[in-house]
């Protein structure tokens, strides 16, 4: 989030010190502004590049996957979160992401979910619990034999 943000302040300075008419500064500057408020760092009202020089690392950090899925109440903590999405039980979309820096879109931010094959979303139950199952299962049978 660091060197994004830095490469980031640098372009609008860098814009910033053109003519305000510049054709540059109006292409790239609304292309930059537009990514930006697409990603959900920077508000809608707040769009000038004047803003872009105000954002903080926290800006940055917000729109994290591994921030998302906590603040969704999908994991217990910012930790668990990040051993979610490292195990795949994590999707955007229909895809499933397991890089916790996934930086998360404004659009897709409804769409992040538990994986399809995740025991969380409804998969195949994990191996412990099979395993319990089947030992439930055999114990079961044993029982009815011995009487």
């Amino acid at each position: 989030p660091c060197l994004l943000r830095l490469k980031i302040r640098a372009a609008a300075r860098d814009l910033l010190t053109l003519e305000e008419k510049d054709p540059k500064r109006l292409f790239e500057g609304n292309a930059l502004l537009r990514r930006l408020v697409q990603t959900g760092i920077l508000s809608e009202d707040k769009m000038k590049l004047d803003y872009v020089l105000a954002l903080k690392v926290d800006d940055f950090l917000e729109r994290r996957l591994q921030t998302q899925v906590f603040k969704l109440g999908l994991a217990k903590s910012i930790h668990h979160a990040r051993v979610l999405i490292k195990q795949r039980h994590i999707r955007v979309r229909k895809q499933v992401v397991n890089i916790p820096s996934f930086i998360v879109r404004l659009e897709s931010q409804k769409h992040i979910d538990f994986s399809l094959k995740s025991p969380f979303g409804g998969g195949r139950p994990g191996r412990v619990k099979r395993k319990n199952a089947n030992k439930g299962a055999d114990g079961g049978d044993a029982d009815e034999d011995e009487d």
